[in-house]
């Protein structure tokens, strides 16, 4: 998540919607005040080389501290910090209403089908599923809902605008014209997706035709919201 005060902006990290290239991209018009926090440590260096840009000023002030974050530093000698993947609501506490109201919020969302095969890639990469069906049965999918990372309830949308990923070029000269920033400074972000070993025996109409109305059931926000009947997968 970033956190810019150059330009008054909050980026909300969803899951598996080209985060980390999104935030890559935004991280080379931060100052020196901004918010960024860390990424992994490989995504960190290629941040590093591409941005010269790293991780910073991402330590909650202790000011912002509630009672239950005091016990934790008490009990585990931990700052609290700022971290990726931070809901909405979260990031909201601790940086006060008044600058979530007066910045300009946004995140990114993904068409499902297209956030399911590339999450379960991930997890077979990590070991954790040999196939589709034990990860669509297990909880895992849960962790890529996107109306958890942008919304207080799961029904009101906390942030200003939720970009498609797939209008990628629409949405950052959309974020440039909000923001005034010209378009040789902030450039959409050049992808470097990770490569799975071996070949991908995942197909999506495959995929759509098995688990798409479960699939659908359980992301009724994101296709109630942001992708119609009329929006196929890419």
């Amino acid at each position: 998540m970033i956190v810019s005060h150059r330009h008054k902006f909050i980026f909300v990290k969803t899951k598996k919607t080209a985060g980390t290239s999104i935030e890559i991209a935004l991280s080379k018009i931060c100052g020196p005040k901004d918010i960024l926090s860390p990424l992994r440590n490989d995504d960190e260096q290629f941040r590093r080389n591409q941005t010269g840009k790293e991780a910073q000023n991402h330590d909650i002030p202790f000011s912002k501290y509630t009672a239950k974050d005091w016990l934790r530093m008490v009990r585990y000698l931990k700052r609290r910090r700022y971290y990726n993947h931070m809901p909405a609501l979260e990031i909201k506490q601790y940086v006060g209403a008044s600058i979530w109201d007066s910045y300009f919020t946004f995140c990114f969302e993904r068409h499902p089908i297209d956030k399911v095969k590339s999450h379960y890639l991930w997890q077979k990469r990590k070991g954790g599923f040999q196939d589709i069906a034990s990860y669509m049965a297990s909880k895992k999918i849960e962790e890529i809902k996107g109306d958890h990372f942008y919304t207080d309830d799961g029904t009101t949308v906390l942030v200003d605008k939720v970009y498609r990923m797939e209008d990628m070029d629409m949405a950052f000269s959309d974020i440039g014209n909000r923001l005034s920033i010209p378009s040789e400074l902030l450039k959409k972000p050049s992808y470097f997706r990770k490569k799975y070993k071996g070949k991908d025996l995942l197909d999506k109409e495959k995929l759509q035709l098995e688990f798409g109305e479960t699939i659908r059931n359980i992301f009724q926000f994101e296709y109630s919201n942001w992708y119609g009947e009329n929006f196929a997968a890419k």
